[in-house]
C-alpha cells in the first residue's frame, strides 16, 4: 500500500514527490468472520507491504501523518503461487541410439547432472557414468551391447530440484556380427577412463560376443522356416562361409588380446585400431 498527499497539500509543496514518508498505517478487518490485522509506518517512499490475507477480506485503512489522516477501504485477496512442477525424465530409444531429455516445468534444463547406473550390480553397462546436459536438455547415450537388455536407474538434479526414474533399454539390432563390432569400435572412441587400450577391448568383445560361442543346439530364428530343396546347397555355402570368417575374426581377437596382455596391456607396434 501507499500512501500520498492530496492534490491541495503537493499543490502547497508539503512533500517532494506526493508520497508520505513516515505516515502510521492501521489495517483492520471490516468482516466479522474473517481475522486481519496489520500495522507499520511508511518507508521514503511512501510505501508499506502487507501480508496477504488466508482468505479474502474487506479491510479499512487509516493513515496519518502529524495533522493530517486518511481513510480507504479496500479488498485483500490471498498471493497464488504456481508450484513448480519440478524435473522431469524421459527415454527415448531408437536402435542404437538412446536420447535422455530432463526438462523442468516443461522447459529443457540445460546443465542438468545426469547419473545412469545399473539396477542389477552384477550387469554392466558401456555408458554408466555422470553427464551434463547440452543446451536442449539432452543426454546422449548409446545401447546395449550384445543380446541383453539392461535395466538403468536415471537421475538428473539441478539445482536443488531432483527427479529420477527406470527404464529399460534394449539391446540394438545390426545386420550381421561386423556392424555391431564396428558400432561398439566407434563407442570406443569416447573412452577414456578405461584402464586398457581400445584395441583390446576391442578384442575382448570379439572374443565375448562372437556368434561362433552360441550353443551347440542354438539353430535359426524361430520365424524362420525349412529351406526348400534347392537352397540346402546355398545354405551350407553361406554357413561355411561365414564360419570361416567368424573362426579368422576370433582367432584374431584372441592372439591380439594374449599378445597385448603378454607386454602388458600396451601391444605391440602393428596396425591402427
Amino acid at each position: 500500500m501507499t500512501v500520498t498527499w492530496n492534490e491541495s497539500a503537493f499543490e502547497n509543496e508539503t512533500t517532494k514527490n506526493g508520497t508520505v514518508e513516515g505516515a502510521a498505517v492501521n489495517v483492520t478487518s471490516l468482516d466479522e468472520n474473517v481475522s486481519y490485522a496489520a500495522n507499520g509506518t511508511t518507508d521514503t517512499n511512501g510505501t508499506l507491504d502487507l501480508s496477504a490475507p488466508e482468505t479474502t477480506v474487506n479491510v479499512t485503512v487509516n493513515a496519518s501523518s502529524g495533522n493530517a489522516s486518511g481513510t480507504t477501504v479496500a479488498m485483500l485477496e490471498p498471493t497464488t503461487e504456481t508450484e513448480s512442477e519440478g524435473l522431469d525424465i524421459s527415454v527415448e530409444q531408437n536402435n542404437d541410439d538412446v536420447t535422455v531429455t530432463v526438462t523442468e516445468n516443461d522447459t529443457a534444463a540445460p546443465n542438468a547432472t545426469v547419473n545412469v547406473s545399473t539396477v542389477d550390480e552384477n550387469v554392466s553397462y558401456t555408458d554408466e557414468g555422470t553427464y551434463t546436459t547440452d543446451e536442449n536438455g539432452t543426454v546422449s547415450l548409446s545401447a546395449p551391447f550384445g543380446n541383453d537388455s539392461v535395466e538403468v536407474a536415471i537421475t538428473a538434479t539441478a539445482d536443488s530440484e531432483s527427479a529420477e526414474t527406470t527404464v529399460t533399454l534394449e539391446a540394438a539390432e545390426y545386420e550381421n556380427f561386423g556392424a555391431l563390432v564396428s558400432a561398439f569400435a566407434e563407442e570406443q572412441e569416447a573412452e577414456s577412463d578405461s584402464d586398457t587400450t581400445r584395441g583390446l577391448r576391442i578384442a575382448n568383445f570379439v572374443v565375448e560376443h562372437n556368434p561362433g560361442n552360441a550353443p551347440d543346439h542354438a539353430g535359426p530364428p524361430g520365424h524362420a522356416g525349412p529351406p526348400g530343396d534347392d537352397d540346402d546347397e546355398d545354405e551350407d555355402d553361406k554357413r561355411a562361409h561365414r564360419n570361416t570368417l567368424v573362426r579368422r575374426l576370433t582367432t584374431t581377437a584372441r592372439t591380439l588380446t594374449t599378445t597385448m596382455t603378454t607386454n602388458g596391456g600396451h601391444g605391440t607396434r602393428g596396425p591402427a585400431d
